[in-house]
């Protein structure tokens, strides 16, 4: 089993804008359900922002026998919305690819920005945006 502090997570200069970090939640590692296949398991970081977004990372991590992060998106939005209370307008989404994601591969670590759009509790995705690479 992984340790939960192996890796770092940095929140990109892009999605500060002008705000700071008011709490974290503690890292979790969650499963969440996916429809015919095994579950996603991924780490979990929620920011609490002093501008009242939630900025939740999601790390893949490598022990994840069911679909990627990013293929899981509409399982994990729905899941994240539940999580929060139905607080999803706040939700600011992140993938997070570092060296924990991957099996004997030491990479640099990514952010990608996943832009959804929520009407009436559903998420429609609008696309990804890479906020950066470091490593």
């Amino acid at each position: 089993m992984m340790d939960l502090e192996a890796f770092t997570v940095e929140l990109p200069g892009q999605l500060l804008a002008g705000a700071y970090v008011l709490d974290t939640w503690p890292r979790e590692i969650i499963e969440v359900e996916v429809p015919l296949q095994p579950p996603t398991t991924l780490a979990l970081d929620i920011f609490e922002m002093s501008d009242k977004r939630r900025i939740v990372v999601c790390t893949e991590l490598a022990r994840n026998q069911g679909r990627s992060i990013t293929n899981s998106w509409p399982d994990l939005a729905d899941h994240l919305r539940g999580l929060l209370g139905g607080q999803e307008t706040q939700l600011v989404l992140v993938e997070h690819y570092c060296g924990a994601s991957y099996r004997d591969r030491e990479l640099p670590s990514t952010y990608d920005l996943v832009d959804l759009r929520w009407i009436s509790g559903r998420a429609s995705l609008l696309g990804w945006t890479r906020l950066s690479s470091k490593g």
